[in-house]
Order: C-alpha cells, then sequence, then structure tokens
C-alpha cells in the first residue's frame, strides 16, 4: 500500500511497512483509519409522536469523510528532523489531494488539515512518529478521471464505481453549441468559444458562454452512451469513477 498527500509545493508518499531508508517517511501498521469504511448518515430520524418508530427522512446525504493517517520517519540529522517538522505542518491551510494505491488500484479525495498536526520523536530511537487528520469534505471517493472522446454524435463512458459521478466536458473549439443527453436528462450550451470550452457540470459552470436551463446528468455506474450534437471541432468527456 502507498500513501500520498500532495499539496500545492509538495508530495508527500507513505509506503507500508518500515523502509529502512532515513528521511523516508512510511505507513504505520495499520495507520490509516477512515479511508476503507464510509461515513454515517447526517439526516436524523423525527420519532413518530402517536406511533411506532419514526418518520422516513426525505433525504438520506452523508456527512464528511475524516481520515486519520499515521506514519513515521527517522532523520538523519536534527536539521532534517526540523525540516520534517516544517513539512508536515505546511500541509495545515492548503487544498490537498488524498490518493491510496492498493491492490483494488489508486482511489483519491480531495481534502485539507481538520486538526492540529502531532508529532512525538522518541529519543530512545530516534524515530519521529506523525498523524495528520484529514477532513474529506466530499465522503466519496474516486478513481483518477478518464478521458472518453465523442465520435459519430455519441460517446460511451464508463463509471466503474458504485455510486454515480458528475462528468467534466471539454469542447474543442470553434465551437458555437453543443447538446448532450443521457437517459432522458440532457445540457445544452450555447456561446461563441474560439479556443473551446470547458463545463464542470457539478456546478453547472462553463468557462465561457451559456448553459441552458437543464440540470444535466450523471454517469451511473457501470456503461453508458450519450448522444452528442451542435457546432464544435470535438467534444470529451471526463468521467472520475465514484464509491462510497
Amino acid at each position: 500500500m502507498r500513501v500520498v498527500i500532495t499539496s500545492d509545493v509538495d508530495v508527500l508518499e507513505l509506503d507500508d511497512g518500515y523502509t529502512k531508508r532515513r528521511d523516508v517517511p512510511w505507513l504505520l501498521k495499520d495507520g490509516i483509519d477512515g479511508w476503507y469504511n464510509t461515513p454515517g448518515l447526517k439526516s436524523d430520524v423525527v420519532d413518530r409522536p402517536n406511533g411506532d418508530g419514526a418518520y422516513r427522512p426525505n433525504f438520506l446525504w452523508q456527512s464528511k469523510r475524516v481520515v486519520t493517517i499515521d506514519g513515521a520517519v527517522v532523520p538523519r540529522s536534527s536539521a532534517s528532523e526540523i525540516g520534517f517538522h516544517d513539512r508536515i505542518n505546511d500541509l495545515v491551510g492548503r487544498h490537498l489531494t488524498l490518493q491510496v494505491h492498493d491492490s483494488s488500484g489508486v482511489r483519491q479525495a480531495q481534502c485539507h488539515v481538520q486538526d492540529d498536526t502531532s508529532i512525538i520523536v522518541r529519543a530512545d530511537s530516534y524515530v519521529m512518529r506523525f498523524t495528520i487528520i484529514l477532513c474529506c469534505p466530499d465522503p466519496l471517493r474516486y478513481s483518477p478521471p478518464v478521458v472518453y472522446h465523442a465520435a459519430g454524435g455519441s460517446v460511451r463512458v464508463e463509471n466503474a464505481g458504485n455510486m454515480p459521478t458528475w462528468p467534466s466536458i471539454h469542447v474543442t473549439g470553434p465551437a458555437s453549441s453543443l447538446t448532450l443527453g443521457l437517459n432522458g436528462r440532457k445540457l445544452t450550451w450555447n456561446g461563441t468559444a474560439p479556443d473551446g470550452v470547458d463545463i464542470d457540470t457539478r456546478d453547472m459552470i462553463a468557462s465561457v458562454g451559456t448553459l441552458g436551463s437543464e440540470d444535466g446528468f450523471m454517469i451511473p455506474p457501470g456503461q453508458s452512451t450519450a448522444t452528442a450534437s451542435g457546432t464544435y471541432r470535438g467534444v470529451a468527456l471526463s468521467v472520475r469513477s465514484a464509491w462510497r
């Protein structure tokens, strides 16, 4: 197993098990918590005042995901020890990407440090242990994105996970219109984009031009075929498989 925490200025890699190399951190045994389970629901049920049980919630929404990483490193010197302190502490206040590489492949989540970092140095063995608590506002875990290109008025995509996922769309210019449809839902765009346009379907934001009033679509688990029409040079869907 490998755990990778990436910021805009650093990449912290932790392999499973003692590496026997100074200044190279490793993941302690059972050193990742909160990644392989799924967060509980944030919707509380309301008891029925005049009957058995409770009312069924209208929505079943999950809470944020909290992941705790426990690692260790043997610093080469007191200077490298302080440098690693600074490296861990510098993760605070930054947008991070957490990646976990294991037998299932690579899955990742966007996160930030939620709580104080914990660093303990054992004087007898010179092992520096540290704990990083990460908050993932989106509780789902995702694969790296896979890009699918449209051909002949359609684009075949795959979501290998078990949860629906929002695609990202890139239209190659010059482009002036686009209509995408899937399972009875559709997304339309109009504008003038000589250099193309990028569309975020989750927040329904286009880098240029105007999106229609339709609410777009998510990619369900499994394989799907979306229809594509309009005036453009090319269109591609970027899909991240999603798991609870």
